[in-house]
């Protein structure tokens, strides 16, 4: 986004707020891309239509509302080739998939809501068990006791780590695997791989693709910290 930005280009990331607006991510002014682009979708309308004025590059457009969260820059390729055939697209990928899925995890939110839009278990099957009885009396302090429990186990727990972890590179190697068939199978589309850990490399292909003056533009990318225990322990209902 930044990359495009001073290269002179408009960009839109995450926030369609409109011309005024200069957020990249949550909680955004007015709306978010993807919420722009499910309503056109529903609508059966070109999924950035009235999504900004004049924006000639979108660099992320999740689709992450109360109905739904998914990408649909994997499940609905279809619809983005039929509005945009010729579009460029660029495709960011790690140095693997354990990379990627290593950095994912650390946001418990984005492991969520990666594994329910691709319909896989969050918890293990194990972890699964009846619902409450709704008339048993609890007091406030066994619950943040018992969600504090659960959390600790899960947080802490290497086998489950590492359940998740396959499933998060499961994930990127079948959107891997799928862009590429995307690519071969509708070569008007100019595609660019770019490896978000290699900066040179990653700079030094944008600038000859789009005819951009050599190193006018810094390009970088700020992998997620390992701070995410920080805000998920403990319960506090007292707050």
């Amino acid at each position: 986004h930044d990359y495009f930005q001073c290269q002179g280009f408009t960009s839109a990331h995450y926030c369609c707020d409109g011309p005024s607006s200069s957020r990249t991510s949550f909680p955004c002014s007015e709306r978010t891309c993807g919420a722009c682009v499910l309503k056109n979708m529903q609508e059966e309308r070109p999924p950035f239509d009235q999504c900004g004025e004049e924006v000639q590059v979108w660099s992320q457009y999740d689709v992450e509302t109360a109905e739904e969260w998914f990408l649909p820059q994997h499940f609905a390729l279809g619809l983005l080739h039929q509005a945009y055939p010729n579009a460029t697209w660029i495709f960011n990928t790690r140095g693997s998939s354990r990379e990627w899925a290593e950095s994912i995890f650390h946001w418990h939110s984005m492991t969520r809501r990666f594994f329910k839009s691709y319909n896989l278990p969050l918890d293990p099957p194990e972890a699964l068990s009846e619902a409450p009885d709704p008339s048993a009396k609890v007091t406030p302090e066994e619950i943040e006791e018992d969600m504090n429990r659960q959390l600790e186990a899960r947080v802490y727990n290497q086998t489950e780590h590492l359940r998740k972890l396959a499933l998060l590179q499961r994930i990127h190697e079948n959107h891997t695997a799928t862009i590429y068939q995307w690519a071969r199978s509708f070569p008007s589309h100019p595609f660019l791989y770019i490896n978000v850990d290699d900066e040179y490399s990653a700079r030094r292909t944008l600038d000859s693709a789009f005819g951009f003056v050599a190193k006018k533009c810094e390009w970088t990318f700020q992998s997620p910290t390992e701070d995410w225990r920080n805000f998920s322990l403990p319960f506090d209902t007292t707050a």
